[in-house]
């Protein structure tokens, strides 16, 4: 009856074993999930399925179980359930510090690590929800994940990240800690508030955008009808999105 459903059950079965405790104890039940993960393929079930809202790779990584997380990305699990929810395994990993989790999917999947989170904006707007891999290395201070990332390229800082560091700053709650995140990841960059090319990275798509545009009018051949100051209307549009403290402490 339950292979006619297509259930495998997986996702409750990695979500109970988070309950176990003890190093040997959780190594056992591992053992176990193993041996279920493969009875599950041999028997063509889906092994990313769903339990409480959050799919198979998404729990394995969350809760560390780092060899059932190797089994089902070596099975081609994808690193989010589309139409289910909005969150990611990538996501999952930085949320309960699993370095190791991590470590894994940035060296068996780097490409659907960016991926993931390129996609975290859209997914955030489509859903209602807020969902920021950045956001949650810097909230948490998490210097060890965001290097990581940073080194895959998979770090990105959003538009709606801006505008939430923007409105806590002034609210006094995160004052400093975007700065003291860059200044740890980015050591040999004397200040990472500055635009430069080597931290362009870390501006948002609208402030990217906005600094392009201002540096290829700025390019252009000066003639007559090609004057180098910019039209007031691209000018009002950088001040309006940038500023006194956006590029300086």
């Amino acid at each position: 009856e339950i292979r006619s459903l297509g259930l495998s059950f997986a996702a409750l079965a990695v979500s109970s074993i988070s309950s176990v405790t003890g190093r040997i104890a959780r190594a056992d039940k591992e053992r176990d999930l193993l041996a279920y993960l493969q009875a599950a393929t041999d028997r063509n079930l889906e092994l990313n399925d769903v339990h409480n809202g959050e799919c198979t790779t998404e729990l394995a990584a969350y809760h560390g179980l780092e060899q059932a997380l190797v089994y089902l990305l070596d099975h081609g699990c994808p690193l989010k359930k589309p139409g289910i929810s909005s969150k990611n395994a990538v996501f999952s990993a930085v949320k309960n510090g699993q370095h190791g989790s991590l470590k894994l999917m940035l060296e068996r999947r780097p490409q659907d690590v960016r991926q993931v989170i390129r996609d975290e904006e859209e997914d955030s707007h489509r859903s209602g929800h807020y969902l920021s891999t950045f956001w949650l290395t810097m909230s948490r201070m998490d210097f060890a994940a965001a290097r990581m990332l940073k080194n895959n390229f998979s770090l990105r800082l959003s538009d709606r990240d801006v505008r939430d560091i923007y409105t806590r700053n002034r609210a006094r709650k995160f004052t400093g800690k975007l700065a003291n995140l860059l200044r740890e990841i980015c050591p040999d960059v004397p200040n990472v508030l500055h635009w430069q090319e080597c931290m362009h990275w870390s501006f948002s798509t609208t402030a990217k955008r906005e600094i392009l545009w201002l540096l290829a009018a700025s390019s252009r051949h000066v003639t007559e009808f090609n004057p180098l100051i910019l039209p007031n209307g691209v000018w009002l549009r950088i001040l309006n999105y940038f500023g006194r403290d956006d590029f300086a402490e």
